[in-house]
């Protein structure tokens, strides 16, 4: 990697080019007898020990700017449905196509950025994520906004893996902490989009949302000048994975995979409680103006109680991933991954609560500060362990850590898309209550399956 020190580069070379061609295209099928000795004598000093921090500051810098890209759509979904003359239905299809796009592409992207293309494949997507995601406000129909949404989504997502490997790379033994930072980032620019976005839409229409491109076209070549150039994996965690014996594999793989299902009800438990939001700020605006409908006025008012309130879910999401990453040591992460979702579980079964409880004709202002602690809290429950999830991802399967990656993120949040729809449903049958109900139950849900994670092979890879 262009990125690495020289010294680093020259003795990984040295030790791994005479059998290059086995390591990257042969190594599933090497059993440990069959490694070379110079492969065992690979030592851990040899990791990056020093954090890059030029490279790491622009790629955390610009993951800010591409989630506040991914948030500009949905605090504004009451306002495009609206305008677009869109079903609660549709409005649900739109935010869970958004979550299977940037799932399903992330696997696809990470099997190539793992080999030699991890810097074209982060700006490519960031690229084709500003185009669409800034042309929001010229869209006419739904099937325009629905191209726009999944064209966009797609390039978001193909951004993250490379770059969570990348960030987990050149940040040396400090992995967990670089990929906490990252993750924090990310959340930073997503609450920036839910709060700013709504503002600017009703102080200079949506229309002028095409100005963001200005500065994504910066950040996307700052991007370029920060990524490395090659595979997104170095070679001696390659050499690493083909010193473990046939049943560490499986071991590694079975955490893996137990990760994954933990990671897809916590991410489904995230976008069921999006469209929860949506759906309780138009209702909070009915009950205080006693209204049968919404008015277009209305919508932005929704908007505008709408985006504080996700907000404070992003900020209890980065804030409970920076402080779980810094607190939890490598291999104990087993007891924290099967507790914290709880603390989500009880604050969004208690959200039906608040309204109720509430004068409709009282302070937004206290309401949206109310209900921005209840999701500040379940942004804790069901996010406050994914940094550490990635990072732990990386450390069991060190030479495809771009894979690893995209399945605690992207390949996660692609099962997740069932979320809105899925919550619209309940709502439709049960109400608002029975729907946050089912949400908290699905989290607390993930807490128990997270008990069958094997802490030994935790333990073995801290």
């Amino acid at each position: 990697m262009a990125s690495s020190s020289p010294r680093l580069d020259a003795e990984t070379s040295t030790l791994a080019a005479p059998h290059h061609t086995e390591s990257q295209h042969g190594e599933e099928r090497l059993g440990e007898s069959q490694v070379p000795n110079e492969l065992h004598a690979i030592p851990a000093a040899m990791q990056p020990s020093r954090p890059h921090l030029a490279r790491l500051s622009v790629i955390i810098s610009v993951h800010a700017v591409v989630d506040f890209f991914s948030a500009i759509i949905v605090p504004l979904l009451s306002v495009l449905e609206g305008r677009l003359s869109m079903s609660p239905a549709q409005g649900a299809m739109l935010v869970a196509a958004g979550g299977l796009c940037s799932g399903l592409v992330q696997p696809l992207v990470a099997l190539i950025s793992d080999r030699n293309h991890a810097r074209l494949v982060a700006a490519v997507g960031f690229l084709a994520a500003v185009i669409c995601v800034s042309l929001v406000g010229h869209v006419q129909t739904f099937s325009q906004l629905m191209l726009i949404q999944a064209i966009g989504t797609a390039g978001i997502g193909a951004f993250h893996p490379p770059a969570a490997a990348a960030v987990g790379h050149l940040a040396g033994r400090r992995r967990s902490a670089g990929v906490s930072v990252f993750f924090v980032a990310g959340m930073i620019g997503a609450t920036a989009g839910m709060i700013w976005i709504p503002r600017w839409a009703r102080a200079w229409g949506l229309e002028s949302l095409a100005w963001l491109a200005v500065p994504g076209f910066m950040a996307v070549l700052l991007l370029v000048l920060a990524m490395q150039r090659g595979s997104s994996v170095s070679s001696h965690a390659r050499a690493e994975h083909v010193r473990l014996s046939p049943a560490q594999k499986a071991a590694r793989w079975k955490c893996i995979w137990l990760l994954y299902i933990v990671s897809a009800m916590r991410y489904t438990t995230n976008m069921m409680l999006v469209q929860l939001l949506i759906r309780w700020s138009e209702q909070a605006v009915l009950r205080s103006t006693a209204a049968a409908e919404l008015t277009p006025a209305m919508r932005l008012d929704a908007a505008a109680t709408n985006g504080p309130v996700q907000s404070g879910m992003q900020v209890g999401m980065a804030c409970g991933g920076l402080l779980l990453a810094w607190i939890i040591r490598p291999g104990n992460e087993k007891r924290p991954l099967s507790l914290t979702p709880w603390i989500g579980a009880m604050a969004i079964a208690a959200f039906p609560y608040l309204t109720d409880q509430l004068d409709p004709q009282g302070s937004r202002a206290v309401l949206i500060l109310l209900a921005g602690a209840l999701a500040f809290l379940a942004g804790v429950g069901f996010a406050g362990m994914v940094p550490t999830t990635i990072a732990l991802a990386q450390r069991l399967l060190p030479h495809r850590s771009s894979l690893a990656s995209s399945l605690m993120m992207g390949g996660a949040w692609s099962i997740a898309a069932v979320g809105p729809p899925l919550v619209q449903g309940i709502i439709g049958i049960g109400g608002l209550h029975a729907a946050f109900f089912c949400t908290a139950a699905l989290l607390a849900v993930s807490g128990v399956v997270a008990i069958l994670v094997d802490a030994r092979t935790l333990r073995e890879v801290g």
